[in-house]
């Protein structure tokens, strides 16, 4: 639909119209005669159509036409220029206020109002008012030769003699560019900048666009493509004098004047001739392209955002030679046309033809002017967008008498959300985006959430663009994900963008992209509504004058064919929009030269489309790894306690439907809830797995090492065709998926025939699993252990750190039931290297040996008993932990003798465990060795006396003393027996040659302890005599106090006051101060230290 919609409110006007002016909802129409009609215009909404009312009509107002009309609300006065004089009337009664000073020959006037913010406030000021914002309002006023300048503020006069600036030419129109600066114009092809503070400041003249090539051929078009070349080739023509084409296109005769509009702050279009440049208050083109026309408009008007012209029709000389040269059916322009253009980008959004074909003869030829907008026109913020108004003229005189007169039409716009709206479903979204730029969001309470719509669908139009445009850095691809990272956009929609094998369910045919990312289900093409409101105007301007110019072309061709020069390239110039091409070159590139050039335009092209391809996946790289970033960010903030649920509880990804994946919102991660970041980490991961998997395999496996939250049912099946078994064992472990993991390590094992190869992995896997999953780990060694023992028992005691976490009450368990083998080994392992103090552990493993050596004793020929006797016992011997009074309880009563004696010795029971050694395994050697290691465990025990009795004293008046044994003890041992006592259990019948060793090591060892202490009680006495000499050299020490020295304390004269001095180093203090100071020093050491 298009913007703008005109209605007539004023119809039948006789009388000639020479201005029009909008205030409000006043309507001034000045008559031919002076005098001046005041309608009232009625619009109650945006459906109504609006209606004008006369309510006076002032006859008489001026002697002479009145020129222009204009309004200066601050002091609600109306500004009339008439036959060269400039005054203001009361817009009620129309009673004349004032006749301007020194206005005389006047030709246009143009006024501004602008708010003046206070700078500074200078320092000591008390006056208020220095810091309230003044209204400023300029009336400029263009005289021949002379522009004069007054001043309003705050309603009030302040220039009583306006400011005059000598010109040196007469301004036909006037336009601010700022506050203090406007551009005149003299005629169509020159212009000036001048400053308004100071006034008489001309800046200089403005550029002429029209010698910079470059940017002339960047120039937006005005009906297609093709019309570039006819502007271009027309005035060159003009230029070089081509007859009456060039006196009509006003290049060298008089013209009308120049048009000025102003379009926002800072900027100005300036009309030259058939182009229009814009330019900033520096005087510089503000814009890289310009504004070109066919035929230079009448009049230009601004209502933001839309630029409004009046284009005339083309003159009959060029209508002729058009309709010579062109074989269109299509009917000629006859009537003036209003085209209506987005500023922001200067396209062409509606043309109109007035008045409306289905109201009109289409024979009828009509001139459009006075094209007016209301005071308000730019203003975003009012509920209605205020109109605008053109008079419709008719040029034949039976039309016009028919007609009653002219009409004056009413021009109003939709608003702004429509008019967004209808470009959006029409497919035009960069162009909808520049003109949300520029609304209000007081007019549009939507426009933040309209922009990132807008914003979006303009980038998923660059990266649809990717393929077809040529290869650049950054490429189409690369712009539009920025876009998508700047807007957070949810990754299910752009992942959603690439092909099956990246993004598969997700992916989605091209012609819905626009549906998914929020746009219109279907398009409306871009043609509709053009020249809807004029079916019978349906050819541009540009068609016109290519036909025109073609007539020109082909007359220039005989002539040149004339004068014998050849060679002349034979170019086709079509009408906007048509297709063209040269036949001849068509033909002979495709005959002779076919096929190298298609050979090397292929592998050119080939090599481009490899270049784009990866251009749009290093984009997506570059996409998915902000967003996981941004994802595991947003995941560490989640607490474990929320997160863990999450993982075990939620259905895989693949069970979650596509729709519900898209209602994700496009926001930022931080602001989403727990179980959308964590579908979204799934998205992102899963998709970037994918990617690497097509473009980078190489960096597959690294993904997979890495904490991720990658779907494995969608990936798994990828990794297993290309065998990146590892990789895939890496990615169950980080998913936890540790049955499958094992499930496909086993199956890999049975491809191996060593040992090593086949277990190694599965044993790795099961040491870093952890406690967390010891059911899987029995579950998994049971398995190994069928392989190999050594190998499953590596998964119990070949990592410290991993088996120090392992329940070892679970585990022992386990390995009790797979065979006591593997329980024993276990067993030595936590006693002996992680040194495990539980006092069942140790009663375990002895119970353990001594069950091995009972089984051993049992079997034919004891095979083995010896080493696992002698292991049981060194167990017994060794270990601390271990309960003596259990496992005594186990032995039985008619073996293992040697146990019993270690465990009743380690329950006190020296006399018993000797008797063993003695009389039951007649042992000497072993009953001193027991002796000797109770000994050095406690060496206060009469252990080698209880021995001693046992060998003498018989426990039978029939056996023996064992006479030998006992000597050799007393020999080896005499310094660890009571002398006295080993006299009273000696026989009677003994010699002293038998005991003399006895003796003389006593009697050493006795004379020894006794020097010891003498040797002793001397070192005791001579160190008591150092320190008592010590002490009394410190205390003879002096001191010496004079009238200035002072306490380090309180910092006084110590004068003759009671001192303390202080060691080591002789400090001297107050009495009083001696506690203080003393503190002190010890915390100085303590600190040293």
């Amino acid at each position: 639909m298009p913007p703008f919609s005109a209605v007539p409110i004023i119809e039948g006007f006789k009388d000639k119209i020479d201005a029009v002016f909008a205030q409000g909802e006043k309507l001034f129409v000045a008559h031919g005669s002076g005098s001046l009609s005041v309608y009232e215009i009625d619009q109650q909404t945006d459906e109504s159509e609006p209606k004008a009312t006369l309510v006076e009509t002032k006859k008489g107002l001026s002697r002479r036409a009145i020129d222009r009309l204009g309004f200066i609300r601050e002091i609600n006065s109306l500004v009339v220029l008439s036959d060269g004089v400039v005054s203001l009337y009361d817009p009620q009664s129309f009673a004349l206020l004032s006749v301007l000073p020194q206005v005389r020959q006047a030709q246009t006037f143009a006024i501004h109002t602008s708010v003046s913010l206070p700078s500074s406030t200078p320092a000591g000021s008390t006056d208020p008012e220095e810091s309230i914002p003044k209204l400023i309002t300029t009336l400029l006023i263009g005289l021949k030769k002379r522009l004069l300048a007054f001043t309003w503020t705050d309603g009030t006069s302040s220039t009583p003699v306006p400011l005059s600036l000598a010109l040196p030419h007469s301004p036909r129109s006037i336009a601010f560019v700022s506050p203090n600066r406007a551009i005149l114009a003299y005629t169509l092809s020159d212009q000036c900048l001048i400053a308004l503070d100071p006034l008489g400041v001309i800046l200089g003249d403005l550029p002429l666009s029209s010698t910079d090539e470059s940017r002339v051929g960047q120039s937006a078009q005005p009906t297609g493509a093709d019309s570039k070349s006819v502007v271009s080739g027309l005035g060159s023509l003009s230029l070089g004098g081509m007859g009456g084409m060039g006196g009509y296109m006003g290049l060298g005769g008089n013209k009308a004047r120049p048009e000025l509009v102003r379009i926002e702050e800072g900027e100005v279009l300036v009309c030259r001739e058939d182009v229009g440049a814009f330019f900033g208050q520096e005087g510089k083109i503000s814009r890289d392209k310009d504004l070109l026309w066919t035929i230079s408009p009448d009049e230009l008007v601004y209502a933001k955002p839309f630029l409004l012209s009046l284009n005339p029709p083309p003159p009959t000389s060029l209508l002729t030679s058009a309709s010579s040269n062109t074989t269109s059916s299509e009917p000629q322009q006859t009537t003036t046309l209003i085209q209506i253009r987005s500023s922001p980008t200067l396209t062409l959004t509606q043309t109109l033809s007035l008045p409306l074909a289905s109201s009109t003869p289409s024979t009828a030829h009509y001139t459009l002017h006075h094209l007016t907008p209301s005071s308000s026109a730019s203003s975003q913020t009012a509920p209605l967008k205020p109109p605008l108004f053109v008079v419709s003229t008719p040029v034949e005189r039976a039309v016009l008498a028919a007609e009653g007169g002219s009409k004056i039409w009413c021009l109003t716009m939709k608003k702004m959300g429509d008019v967004l709206d209808d470009m959006l479903n029409e497919g035009l979204y960069e162009e909808s985006l520049k003109i949300l730029e520029g609304v209000d969001e007081r007019s549009l309470h939507n426009k933040n959430s309209r922009r990132i719509r807008l914003e979006t669908l303009c980038a998923l139009e660059t990266f649809r663009q990717n393929s077809s445009l040529p290869l650049s850095t950054p490429s189409p691809a690369q712009m539009a994900i920025e876009t998508f990272l700047r807007l957070d956009i949810n990754p299910a929609k752009v992942i959603a963008l690439f092909p099956e094998i990246i993004s598969g369910r997700l992916a989605t045919p091209e012609d819905q992209w626009v549906e998914l990312f929020g746009g219109p289900k279907t398009v409306t093409p871009v043609v509709a509504y053009l020249d809807s409101e004029a079916e019978s105007v349906k050819i541009e301007h540009g068609s016109v004058l290519a036909g025109a110019v073609g007539g020109v072309e082909s007359a220039g061709k005989k002539m040149l064919g004339a004068l014998g020069i050849g060679g002349l390239k034979s170019t086709t110039m079509v009408a906007p929009g048509a297709g063209g091409g040269n036949s001849e070159t068509q033909s002979l590139t495709g005959s002779v030269y076919s096929e190298p050039k298609m050979t090397i335009e292929d592998k050119r092209k080939e090599k481009e489309d490899a270049a784009k391809r990866k251009a749009t996946y290093e984009a997506l790289f570059h996409y998915l790894s902000d967003r996981r970033q941004k994802v595991l960010g947003a995941l560490s903030s989640i607490p474990p306690s929320t997160l863990s649920p999450l993982e075990t509880n939620l259905p895989p990804l693949s069970a979650v439907s596509k729709d519900e994946l898209y209602t994700i919102p496009s926001t930022p991660v931080s602001s989403l809830t727990p179980e959308q970041v964590y579908r979204v980490a799934q998205l992102v991961d899963t998709a970037l797995f994918k990617s690497y998997m097509v473009v980078r395999p190489s960096l597959v496996g690294s993904l997979c090492r890495l904490s991720n939250f990658c779907e494995v049912t969608e990936v798994e099946e990828q990794l297993k065709e290309k065998k990146k078994y590892s990789d895939l064992i890496d990615l169950y472990r980080t998913r936890k998926n540790h049955e499958k993991a094992l499930h496909l390590l086993q199956e890999l094992s049975e491809e191996e025939a060593d040992l090593d190869d086949k277990l190694e992995p599965i044993v790795r896997y099961l040491l870093a699993l952890g406690p967390k999953y010891m059911n899987l780990i029995f579950e998994s060694s049971k398995w190994v252990f069928d392989k190999d023992f050594d190998h499953a028992m590596k998964i119990f005691k070949s990592d410290p750190d991993t088996v120090e976490q392992l329940p070892r009450r679970d585990v022992l368990q386990f390995l009790e039931k797979i065979s006591p083998r593997a329980e024993t080994t276990y067993l030595e392992y936590i006693t002996q290297h992680l040194e495990e103090n539980n006092n069942d552990f140790h009663d375990r493993l002895a119970e353990l040996y001594l069950d091995e050596a009972k089984r051993a004793s049992r079997e034919p020929g004891k095979a083995g008993f010896e080493v696992a006797y002698e292991r049981a016992l060194q167990f017994l011997k060794t270990s601390e932990r271990y309960r003596a009074g259990h496992i005594l309880r186990l032995l039985p009563d008619d073996e293992l003798f040697e146990a019993r004696a270690v465990l009743l010795g380690r329950l006190g029971n020296h006399e018993n465990a000797l008797q063993i050694y003695v009389h039951r395994l007649e042992d000497y050697k072993k009953a001193e060795e027991y002796c000797v290691r109770t000994y050095l465990s406690n060496p206060s025990s009469p252990v080698f006396l209880v021995l001693l009795r046992i060998y003498l004293i018989p426990r039978a008046p029939t056996d023996k003393p064992l006479i030998p044994p006992a000597l050799s003890l007393i020999a080896k041992h005499s310094t660890k027996l009571e002398p006295l006592e080993v006299i009273e259990i000696l026989p009677p019948m003994l010699t002293m040659k038998d005991v003399h060793s006895f003796f003389l090591r006593t009697l050493r060892d006795s004379n020894a302890q006794r020097n010891e202490k003498l040797v002793l009680r001397e070192v005791m006495k001579c160190r008591e005599e150092q320190i008592d000499w010590r002490l009394m050299k410190l205390q003879d020490n002096r001191v010496r106090i004079s009238d200035t020295r002072v306490c380090p304390q309180c910092k006084k004269r110590l004068g003759n006051s009671v001192i303390a001095v202080h060691t080591p180093l002789g400090e001297v203090t107050h009495l009083h101060c001696k506690d203080a100071f003393s503190l002190k020093l010890r915390n100085r050491v303590q600190e040293s230290i």
